[in-house]
């Protein structure tokens, strides 16, 4: 209703309904301004509800169930944007048309457009302004080309401009919040390596200033951008317990700035290093604090902790240095600065300036050794804390990776779960398990995931000089410290393998002093594989290693059940419960079933003339020729002794004697060698078909089998039917 309206009151316009000389028509565009006036109304408390609907379902609702709420939504803003345009264009047609003083505000509606409506809608409103301005200005002024192009160039200039401002400016915010992200993680993670609680490398110094800055007396100003002191990050054990640190320093700070009257209370870290002093906490009243860092040999915290006790002094000069974190002139007259340790070294040293000339007291000197005290035990509690609560995660993650590969029965299912539960370890980018024989020193990839998974998937070598095979030989992990150069080392087979990446372990698979493969995992990242992290990754190797040999005895039990030994086909168990649903199937859709009973012939004597190693090669021999001939829904089994069977589903009698046949000719070419010299055999076949001889499977081997009898005795080495 809404785009008809619009319509009409463009209609009204073009016939001069709001020119001020048209007073004939003036009625209809009171009318039109009414009716516009409660249709924008409607339209406007329309959209404000779809918002608010959409904003309170669109948590739980799926993709394709949001993008069905947006639709009346975008309907809604399409109708406001074009009630929006015919009123604009009416008001300038009220002032004088097309030369109107007040035609500019048609460029800032083309602005408001592209700016704040999706890009479809958007460009449609643009173009529809610039077609009905166009229209105006023919109706008013006849084909003015210099109008015409002076308008279509200026809307056409607005919408592009503010296009390229409004995604620039979106692009700047976008960038300035990742950056404000990144920089306050970094500092973060500077706070943790500060109070020990995480051993990975510190980044540049200078991109990390203190957790907290100068403020109003009893004011802490986190150094998280947009962050409340009182904010704990659930998503990161260390981002809270940084958090939880510095909130426990600062209420200490302040309390004691408060109670000993003194003008700046700080705690100072020094570095894993031991070369620079930063501000961990600070409670001040000061406005010319320098954030640092400091050199850990100046001032007084570095003489108490070179001392290794308390230090204070009275009636300090205006110039005087001792005080690293001021800058400009000295107004601090007095100051005590006491070390506090962290196991067996000095960590840091908890400073208290006052303006008092006098020297700190014995009452003064007690509370601030007490409280240095607790501001180290702060810290320790926090650092077990947060290191119980790793040993819980790891151990969960290794009970649930435990769970998995125990469950796990097939070599596939447990290789599976040794990934995933790797990548719940560490933070790797590629992961692969090794598969080794430890007699033959063969290796074979049996899955890889990650970067270049694809082309490393299923690689066989033999053994080399890459870290697999070393570690396969050695049984330690390689390489030390984890850390990679794919130029220099390879990891399976030549170099450059694994291009791009920093870190690499290779934890070689062990059982009973036998190694079975290796577990390679790697990333990008350096040092992602340091001492925090290789042990859980070890006793994920070992439980792999049990768990697939596990499952390669299952596989090996399996096969015993359901193949034979001696030949690799199905047994007498799995040929019976083949052959029960061939019949089955082949009675229900009415197809042939057929059924070749196989004997090799004189087999009693090869054994006799040559030995039952012999014998055996040439059953191995005989099914490797019953393979060859069968096709791949045919079913190869050992029946028993020297006797085999074919099963030809949807096969006639005839294209079974032609298999039999093919499968006799094989055979007389094929040569067996024995001590005594080079020999053949040769065999009788017998042929059933279901239901043409046979309305069962009993009847069917029955009848094959007395098939088979008939062609030994009427000559052998050949081939009868039923």
């Amino acid at each position: 209703m809404a785009f008809l309206f619009a319509g009409a009151f463009a209609g009204l316009i073009a016939a001069g309904a709001f020119r001020p000389e048209g007073r004939v028509l003036a009625w209809p565009a009171l009318v039109a301004l009414a009716l516009w006036g409660l249709l924008f109304t409607r339209a406007a408390w329309l959209r404000f509800r779809e918002e608010r609907d959409v904003a309170d379902t669109a948590p739980a609702a799926s993709e394709r169930t949001l993008r069905f709420l947006l639709l009346p939504r975008l309907r809604l803003d399409l109708e406001i944007g074009a009630l929006l345009l015919v009123l604009t264009l009416a008001l300038i047609e009220f002032t004088g048309g097309a030369r109107s003083p007040l035609h500019p505000t048609l460029y800032v509606l083309v602005a408001f457009f592209v700016s704040f409506y999706p890009r479809l809608l958007g460009l449609a409103l643009t173009l529809a302004a610039a077609a009905l301005d166009a229209a105006l200005v023919l109706v008013r002024f006849g084909p003015d080309r210099e109008l015409l192009l002076v308008h279509g160039v200026f809307i056409v200039f607005f919408a592009a401009l503010n296009l390229v401002f409004t995604h620039t400016e979106i692009f700047r915010l976008r960038h300035r919040g990742e950056t404000r992200l990144r920089h306050a993680l970094e500092r973060v993670r500077e706070a943790a390596r500060d109070f020990r609680l995480t051993e990975a490398p510190a980044p540049t110094p200078s991109m990390v200033p203190p957790p907290s800055v100068s403020g109003a007396p009893g004011e802490r100003v986190s150094a998280v951008p947009g962050a409340d002191r009182r904010t704990r990050d659930p998503l990161s054990g260390t981002v809270a317990a940084v958090h939880q640190i510095q909130e426990t320093l600062f209420d200490t700070l302040e309390l004691l700035r408060q109670s000993l009257s003194l003008r700046t209370c700080v705690v100072l870290v020094v570095d894993r290093e031991r070369s620079t002093l930063k501000i961990a906490e600070i409670a001040t009243e000061a406005e010319e604090i320098d954030v640092g860092p400091f050199g850990a040999a100046d001032g007084v915290a570095g003489a108490a902790m070179r001392a290794g006790a308390p230090l204070t002094m009275g009636n300090l000069r205006p110039d005087y240095r001792g005080l690293p974190y001021y800058r400009g002139p000295l107004r601090a007259r007095s100051f005590m600065a006491v070390p506090f340790r962290d196991g067996e070294e000095w960590r840091g040293v908890l400073v208290a300036d006052r303006t008092d000339p006098d020297a700190f007291g014995d009452r003064e000197r007690g509370i601030l050794v007490r409280a240095a005290e607790r501001v180290a035990r702060t810290i320790q509690n926090e650092r077990a804390f947060l290191q119980l609560e790793r040993t819980k995660r790891e151990q969960g993650q290794l009970l649930t990776a435990s769970e998995r590969l125990s469950g796990a029965i097939r070599e596939d299912d447990v290789v599976e779960a040794a990934l995933e539960a790797a990548r719940g370890l560490a933070a790797i980018d590629f992961g692969a398990v090794v598969a080794c024989d430890d007699r033959t020193k063969h290796f074979v990839v049996l899955r890889a995931e990650g970067e270049r998974a694809e082309e490393l998937g299923r690689l066989s070598f033999e053994d080399n000089q890459s870290l697999v095979a070393i570690a396969a030989r050695t049984r330690h992990y390689l390489p030390y410290r984890g850390d990679f150069d794919d130029a220099n080392q390879a990891v399976f087979e030549r170099k450059g393998e694994l291009r791009g990446m920093n870190s690499l372990l290779v934890l070689p698979l062990v059982v009973q002093e036998k190694t079975t493969g290796a577990l390679v995992v790697a990333a990008r990242r350096r040092g992602a594989f340091r001492e925090d992290v290789r042990p859980l990754l070890q006793v994920l190797a070992n439980q792999l290693a049990t768990s697939l040999l596990n499952a390669r005895m299952v596989r090996r039990l399996a096969e015993m059940a359901t193949t034979d030994g001696l030949t690799g086909l199905a047994n007498r168990r799995v040929f019976d419960a083949e052959l029960e649903r061939h019949v089955k199937s082949a009675e229900r859709y009415r197809k042939p079933l057929s059924l070749v009973m196989c004997d090799i012939d004189f087999f009693k004597r090869v054994n006799d003339t040559h030995g039952h190693k012999v014998g055996d090669e040439v059953l191995r021999g005989f099914a490797q020729v019953l393979l060859a001939c069968k096709r791949d829904l045919d079913v190869v089994a050992r029946y028993g002794g020297e006797e085999f069977a074919i099963l030809c589903e949807n096969t006639d009698t005839a294209g079974a004697k032609l298999l039999a046949e093919r499968v006799r000719r094989e055979l007389i070419q094929r040569p067996f060698a024995a001590e005594a010299g080079v020999f053949r055999v040769t065999c009788s076949l017998g042929v059933a078909t279901f239901p043409v001889h046979a309305q069962n499977r009993e009847d069917l081997v029955r009848l094959a089998d007395e098939a088979l009898y008939r062609a030994k005795h009427s000559g052998r080495n050949r081939t009868v039917t039923a």
